[in-house]
């Protein structure tokens, strides 16, 4: 069976009291297939409704969809190896079908194949009145998946539901039951939160004052009360901190904070010493080291999304500017280059959700000039001075890539009426 919630809340409003529309379909697989036939049991009929149903639901822009998971499985005749090997591709291309025919951003997405269906099938065979019902629920509930002694397999659950009352038990389950755990490959849940609209008083609204006790009191139009989860208001992210790991990982640490929904700013500290195994001083026995000190600045606009929420901060697309400067040491073989730089570019970057939102992956590339007045040194001693080329100074300017990341970020969230966490 596929379970599939689409989960979706709200983007802006944030005083405002939020309400939720619930919508389901299922979508049905054919035996021993992965494809989404849309002549099958009516599958055309039932996507149709349901892009219809949430295009409408969408038509509020205040609705935003928090994330599309799609769970899959498959019935438990058969091989067990090939039964997850299926349930894995009806994840796939049921994943990709929804991408393709729902107005969704792909980031949304995340799918979870379940191999056999168990628990929906014991789920069934609770409500049927069948005789030999509670032995088949004893079996699916007690007994192992499989049964193994001095590393041979030598029992398990499918093989003594198969010979539960002679086979006629998996027989009638064959035939009756496991076509429907096979069909029921979709479960689509989707939920939409929007703000309630408040219901105006109107204007010519009679207000009757009655008098207890000396208590005056007014009755007013009674007001449906508002139904307002805490959990609705979810966080939103208020700083994160990260870490390239195209450079030394580790080595270098970098903040970003975001300003309102489509800006942030950020700045990376670089300070990355690589050696060798024999290394002292410096430098090692074939005088080789590496040295950067660097602080970059940048400034970025993320590419609207009316689908992300104050949580999805930071994710998707952006483009910016940064600037950077610092000095260097690059030395080899004895001799190297000491200087100063600077560098100043425009960027693209892309940021994804790893583990549930707790991390991100952001890629980077940007393209820019640097300048940089170069001087060459030689040493000849271990770990001794460096001896400069006097009047020699080598002048480098570069137009092109000059920015290149793949950086591991960690979000801070905060609640939106609260503080850090």
């Amino acid at each position: 069976m596929c379970l599939l919630p689409l989960l979706l809340g709200t983007a802006a409003a944030n005083a405002q009291p939020r309400q939720s529309d619930t919508l389901e379909m299922k979508v049905y697989f054919r035996k021993g297939s992965s494809e989404v036939d849309p002549s099958y049991r009516e599958n055309a009929a039932r996507l149709e409704a349901f892009r219809t149903q949430l295009s409408a639901l969408l038509a509020d822009t205040a609705a935003v969809v928090r994330y599309v998971s799609v769970r899959t499985s498959a019935s438990p005749d058969g091989n067990t190896a090939a039964n997850r090997r299926l349930s894995d591709e009806r994840a796939r291309k049921l994943e990709r079908l929804l991408q393709q025919t729902l107005p969704l951003d792909p980031l949304l997405f995340h799918y979870q194949s379940a191999g056999e269906d168990w628990e929906s099938l014991a789920a069934i065979v609770r409500t049927l009145e069948i005789p030999w019902r509670d032995e088949a629920l004893y079996i699916i509930g007690h007994t192992p998946q499989w049964i193994v002694r001095d590393g041979r397999v030598v029992d398990g659950r499918k093989r003594q539901l198969k010979l539960l009352r002679g086979g006629e038990a998996w027989r009638w389950l064959e035939r009756e039951v496991f076509p429907e755990l096979r069909a029921a490959g979709g479960h689509v849940r989707c939920v939409v939160y929007h703000p309630v609209r408040e219901v105006p008083v109107p204007r010519d609204t009679l207000f009757v004052e009655r008098v207890v006790r000396d208590t005056v009191y007014q009755d007013r139009p009674a007001v449906a009360p508002v139904r307002n989860s805490p959990g609705l208001t979810g966080r939103e992210v208020r700083a994160a901190v990260r870490t390239n790991a195209l450079a030394v990982p580790f080595a270098n640490l970098g903040i970003e904070l975001p300003l309102g929904e489509h800006w942030s700013v950020g700045a990376d500290w670089y300070y990355p010493w690589i050696w060798r195994p024999q290394h002292g001083e410096g430098l090692d026995y074939s005088g080789a080291c590496t040295e950067l000190l660097a602080l970059g600045l940048e400034l970025h606009y993320w590419l609207p999304d009316r689908r992300k929420t104050s949580r999805q901060r930071l994710l998707g697309h952006a483009i910016g500017l940064y600037a950077a400067a610092g000095y260097y040491d690059f030395e080899r073989d004895w001799s190297g280059y000491q200087g100063k730089f600077a560098n100043v570019g425009a960027d693209f970057l892309y940021a994804c959700p790893v583990f549930g939102g707790r991390m991100h992956l952001e890629f980077g590339l940007g393209i820019g000039c640097i300048y940089s007045p170069a001087q060459p040194y030689d040493t000849f001693v271990q770990g001794g001075k460096a001896f400069r080329r006097s009047g020699v100074t080598r002048q480098v300017r570069w137009f092109g890539p000059t920015r290149a990341q793949i950086s591991i970020v960690v979000p801070i969230y905060g609640s939106k009426g609260g503080g850090v966490r």
